[in-house]
């Protein structure tokens, strides 16, 4: 017998949202699997987007009858020449969409019914409601994925006192969460979920390689090599290209990115390499629910993240968990934060932001592919509880409780 609804849950973000960026993915896919969940009665999704034209396109409203959705609506200026960044949309998005998160937060917190739960995924969000939450005393939970303590001592302060009364949070690796008990966080309020994937629509893709590349007008006869992701600087994306110069017989496919990404990339190319690299296809956007196919028609996935930034410690990669679950080998870097989930069992490591490593990798991976396919299978193995609807039965756990 299925168990009665026992809350309304409410689940605030607040990045701009869209279709082409892992985060947006992740918000959205949690949303989906909050309204699976039979102790959810109603989902209060909140989220800032562009425009009504945006927010249907995404198909929302076709989730579930469960989900009440509450966009904060801004406007998104084209680019000026202010270090490739919008002045304009900075300005806005200082002035006006920022405030009215944190307030749209702090009322919440402050009209929120005893019964509700509430779960933050967003810095904005989570600063106004703690505000709230001290008028009202309203109960909260959310994740952070990248804050470490030690860079600011403004932030600090207040990350600490918000810390401090949530009923608990969730961290997406353990370096994140060794920092927080480090600085005076309670361990017991902690705990460590990595990001989801999309395990099941992966594993409804039933056809071969030699089907999907036919369908999807690929060379049935090349080893193919797929990046998937953002173009964007210290991904990893230079190196790829190198090794595509040297392995011309090979097929490299890097899916997603704008036009002006990929325009950037192609003179890149040229001036680079003084030639074109026929081997080098950009798919440009595509789907979250299609990239499966692309992934399942490649032999050998590619995650070559940078050493610096938040990826070194912080890093909880959804592309990394959904090109395990394609069954396909893993070249990843070699970084603290998948070291604590994966090994040399489930993947072959490269020296990050080492071109000549990434492309003796690949040679190795070829010359031993049973090996390689061997450990796909483990990392396939080892990824089976990382689905969305699997994290957020363990988030519901913690609301509940």
């Amino acid at each position: 017998m299925a168990e009665e609804p026992e809350f309304t849950l409410h689940f605030l973000t607040n990045s701009p949202l869209s279709a082409e960026t892992a985060n947006s993915v992740a918000k959205i896919e949690m949303a989906k699997a909050f309204c699976k969940q039979n102790q959810v009665k109603k989902l209060c999704f909140y989220l800032v987007i562009e425009n009504h034209e945006k927010l249907e396109s995404l198909n929302l409203g076709n989730i579930s009858q469960k989900l009440i959705l509450k966009p904060l609506f801004f406007k998104r200026y084209k680019e000026q020449a202010l270090h490739g960044k919008s002045f304009w949309s900075f300005c806005y998005t200082s002035l006006f969409v920022s405030p009215v998160s944190y307030l749209r937060a702090f009322f919440l917190a402050l009209k929120i019914q005893k019964s509700d739960r509430v779960y933050i995924r967003d810095h904005k969000s989570l600063a106004g409601f703690y505000l709230g939450s001290l008028i009202k005393n309203a109960k909260y939970f959310f994740e952070l994925h990248n804050y470490s303590f030690g860079k600011n001592k403004l932030s600090d302060f207040l990350y600490r006192r918000i810390m401090k009364r949530a009923e608990f949070i969730i961290a997406c690796s353990e370096f994140t969460k060794r920092n927080w008990v480090k600085n005076g966080i309670p361990e017991e309020k902690i705990t460590v979920l990595p990001s989801g994937g999309n395990l099941e629509e992966l594993d409804r893709i039933n056809k071969d390689k030699k089907q999907l590349r036919n369908e999807l007008g690929l060379a049935p006869d090349k080893k193919i090599i797929t990046y998937s992701g953002a173009l964007f600087e210290n991904k990893g994306i230079e190196e790829i290209l190198y090794c595509a110069s040297k392995y011309e017989d090979y097929l490299f496919l890097f899916i997603g990115g704008v036009q002006k990404q990929i325009k950037k990339y192609q003179s890149y190319i040229q001036s680079q390499f003084q030639k074109k690299l026929p081997n080098v296809i950009f798919t440009g956007y595509v789907k979250h629910d299609k990239i499966g196919l692309y992934l399942k028609a490649s032999d050998i996935l590619l995650a070559p993240y940078p050493q610096k930034g938040y990826t070194v410690y912080h890093l909880s990669s959804i592309k990394l968990i959904e090109y395990m679950a394609s069954k396909v080998p893993v070249i990843a870097s070699d970084l603290p934060s998948i070291r604590e989930v994966f090994s040399e069992d489930e993947l072959t490591f490269v020296r990050p932001d080492d071109k000549i490593d990434l492309c003796e990798k690949i040679k190795l991976v070829f010359d031993n592919y049973e090996k390689a396919k061997s450990k796909a299978a483990a990392a396939y193995k080892k990824i089976e509880d990382f689905s969305w609807t699997k994290r957020t039965e363990k988030i519901i756990d913690f609301l509940r409780n």
